[in-house]
């Protein structure tokens, strides 16, 4: 009797486990982030972005769908505020992408001009927006070099911010 319980119970929480790994699986893209009136001050990008493991060129592109299953069944959720280690990766060791989709408008008389702060790390990153590489630390392979950084700004191009 006391078998039959744990059976009963340790099927129960794999069917929960399962459950919870198939819903995240088939879950939508992170929403889109809307910056508005932004120049007079800053905005917090915490919240969900998408995460992958591993590294491949194209997923800097703009194009890359993440409405599409087949694309977006390769890709979590987590925040940018932790580790990916306290995230779900705790053993993990080498590149990872993290995405976002960001709408800027720009506040009535502000100046164009917007940064992206990035607090300071201890690898190499490169930042893309739209597709192109706009900031970086360390270098990637084939030479790869590691920093430890300090924050920095990366300056977006003048075309992020919609007036």
């Amino acid at each position: 009797m006391i078998a039959a319980r744990r059976v009963r119970l340790l099927t129960g929480l794999f069917l929960i486990a399962f459950c919870a790994t198939v819903c995240a699986a088939t879950r939508g893209p992170a929403p889109i982030f809307v910056a508005n009136g932004l120049g007079k001050g800053t905005v917090d990008l915490s919240g969900p972005w998408e995460f992958q493991t591993g590294d491949n060129p194209a997923w800097s592109s703009p194009g890359l769908n993440l409405n599409d299953p087949r694309v977006a069944g390769e890709w979590e959720q987590i925040t940018a505020e932790k580790p990916w280690g306290a995230q779900g990766h705790p053993a993990y060791v080498g590149y990872a992408w993290y995405r976002r989709q960001i709408r800027i408008t720009s506040a009535p008389g502000a100046d164009p001009d917007v940064a992206l702060y990035i607090q300071h790390m201890d690898d190499a990153y490169e930042v893309y927006w739209n597709g192109t590489l706009i900031g970086r630390n360390g270098s990637m392979p084939p030479n790869p070099r590691w920093y430890y950084s300090q924050a920095s700004q990366t300056v977006l191009p003048s075309s992020a911010a919609q007036p």
